[in-house]
């Protein structure tokens, strides 16, 4: 743990983005300082026992969040308080396997507990397990099964066990045939044969993984950088990739492996094998030791994220990992023959706090620097307009110079100082020749700056393309064209198919004159697209090009450039529609300027037609 934590800090040295790492470096960090910071409790086996107090009731609310949603408000599968079914599934199994050994603990009758007790504990087992079939993810699933099988070969010594096997077994089977009978949700379908050959979810996981690891030979030893998988796709991704956000290569194993090269897959698959090994140790505690039972709940479930990470993004996800931890932490504590292994941590309760405190306070800090950019610099903050009727003099913009100088990596606070200077460019009076030179200046080393921060941001890029040629005047002649062509072609590296960036390279020709080379750029990468949106926002261009209402194609597309794709599951059922009606649109303004006398651009247009 220790060894893994100190790679994770070292890795954001030579990341590739260092400031995409940290956030990653953050998340993956809650696995091993979680585990720690149990240790370095004064008391853990009375905050143990609060926690508990509080995992029941916790569990019955996110259950029947999950269980309510397929119901009552139609979703295809549960989501809970989370944005994805199979994440939701991840913590049902946290939940579940802790709760199974509860059920099979052999202290009920030694403790004097009731047999209401016993039925409470099958009862909320009953709703995890109803919630669990309606979130139907198979990757969760398929680690259920393999998991189950061991919970009942480590619990078969215990007393009463073939009734409590069977119980157990009825209201997994009961909760899954309610939750068939009564939603859309059919797990069984969704894991047969020719359902699994036509899920194009399933092919394009595929996909993604070959993709990885074309990704990863690129840097096979230390990786791109913690959290860089996402940037570094685009300029991989294939066609037949049409649907996926393009986050996650939903295998937490290649993702890492890309991100941390070879060195960091094996610290962390070293984590993983001393977690199974206490799991073992666990399981022989249990036949002698009935207290040790617990311990069998808590590394079942920590077993159960690690195997269904091999299908989903799941130690992506920090909370998750801290879940982990906890659980690794308390069964490892509570081991027999580890118990006198920290010794280096039993120190003073001063210098335990003295600990801790230094442990969080970097990531704390750097936290609540995002989180403040986030919410005052969003150009709609209540909390701003509310802080500014007590301190007038409290602008966005020294709150993000004021960020910037404790942190000079913070992007956010970087980002609103760059539009700042963008958006000065234009009010500045026309005829102020060298200050709009000198602002200019200015922005363009800030965009280099921010470009060097994130080296595979294709947006950055295009924008400051755009920038230069929208004041090419400014600069002597050529010079702003020939530089915004070469950061156009070099963003396109990073991402081939950015919309912004195929805008930013044709529109460097078109300045020029060259109306021919200009299209071929634009039919180019409306024949490249995978997204709808993304070829009519480039079909808009070309009718731009060709004369059409300037006003009405900035409109249609600003409105394209609003349709999200990264919801949550029921949310964007709407888009199909509205790129309809923009398709529509972009019809009738075709058809006033063509045909036209360049080819290309015909060319370009000829599948909205198709459409």
């Amino acid at each position: 743990m220790l060894v893994f934590l100190a790679w994770i800090a070292a890795s954001l040295w030579w990341s590739q983005a260092p400031y995409t790492s940290w956030y990653t470096a953050l998340i993956l960090a809650a696995l091993p300082l979680s585990f720690f910071a149990w240790h370095l409790m004064p008391d853990p086996d009375e905050v143990w026992r609060y926690l508990k107090m509080a995992f029941v009731p916790a569990v019955w609310v996110v259950s029947v969040w999950g269980v309510y949603q397929v119901v009552f408000l139609g979703l295809p599968r549960a989501l809970g308080p989370v944005a994805d079914p199979n994440v939701f599934a991840c913590l049902l199994n946290l939940a579940w396997f802790p709760l199974l050994a509860a059920f099979f603990k052999t202290d009920f009758a030694a403790a004097g507990r009731s047999r209401s007790a016993h039925l409470f504990i099958g009862l909320t087992l009953m709703v995890v397990a109803l919630a669990f079939s309606a979130a139907g993810s198979r990757g969760a699933m398929f680690a259920w099964l393999i998991l189950m099988s061991i919970a009942f070969w480590a619990f078969r010594g215990l007393p009463n066990f073939r009734v409590n096997f069977a119980i157990s077994l009825l209201i997994a089977f009961a909760s899954y045939l309610i939750i068939a009978a009564v939603s859309q949700v059919q797990l069984a379908d969704r894991v047969g044969a020719d359902y699994l050959a036509r899920d194009a979810s399933v092919s394009l996981r595929l996909v993604i993984w070959r993709t990885t690891v074309e990704m990863y030979l690129a840097h096979p030893w230390l990786g791109t950088g913690l959290g860089t998988w996402g940037d570094i796709y685009p300029a991989y991704r294939q066609g037949v990739d049409n649907s996926t956000a393009g986050y996650y290569t939903h295998n937490d194993y290649l993702q890492i492996v890309q991100e941390g090269g070879i060195i960091g897959i094996a610290l962390f698959l070293l984590v993983l094998l001393a977690l199974a090994g206490l799991l073992r140790r666990a399981i022989e505690s249990g036949k002698t030791q009935p207290g040790c039972t617990e311990n069998v709940g808590l590394m079942l479930a920590v077993s159960a994220a690690v195997l269904h990470a091999s299908v989903n993004f799941i130690f992506y996800l920090i909370y998750i990992n801290i879940f982990i931890g906890l659980y690794a932490a308390r069964a490892w504590q509570s081991d027999v023959r580890v118990s006198n292994a920290f010794i280096m941590l039993r120190l003073s309760s001063h210098m335990q706090r003295i600990l801790i405190l230094f442990v969080v306070a970097i990531p704390i800090g750097q936290i609540i620097l995002h989180e403040t950019g986030q919410v005052l610099l969003n150009g709609q903050s209540r909390t701003l307009s509310l802080l500014r009727k007590q301190y007038p003099e409290l602008t966005p913009y020294k709150i993000a110079h004021v960020i910037a100088a404790i942190r000079p990596n913070e992007y956010i606070a970087q980002r609103y100082i760059l539009e700042s200077a963008v958006q000065s460019l234009g009010e500045i009076e026309p005829r102020d020749v060298s200050l709009r030179r000198a602002i200019l200046s200015e922005t363009l080393e800030r965009f280099e700056a921010l470009r060097l921060q994130l080296p595979n941001s294709a947006e950055l890029g295009a924008e400051e393309a755009q920038l230069l040629l929208k004041y090419e005047v400014l600069m002597p002649r050529g010079v702003a064209v020939r530089k915004a062509r070469d950061i156009a072609q070099a963003a396109l590296k990073d991402d081939p198919r950015h919309v912004d960036a195929i805008m930013a390279l044709a529109n460097t020709y078109f300045a020029e004159g060259s109306k021919t080379i200009g299209f071929a750029i634009l039919s180019s990468g409306v024949s490249r697209m995978i997204f709808l949106r993304d070829r009519l926002i480039l079909q808009a261009e070309v009718l731009k090009h060709l004369g059409g209402s300037l006003k009405d194609l900035e409109k249609i597309q600003t409105g394209l450039r609003a349709i999200r794709f990264a919801c949550k599951i029921g949310d964007c059922a709407e888009n199909a529609l509205i790129q309809e009606s923009f398709v529509l649109r972009l019809q009738k303004l075709a058809v006033a300027v063509i045909p036209s006398d360049d080819p290309l651009a015909e060319a370009a247009l000829a599948s909205l037609f198709d459409a």
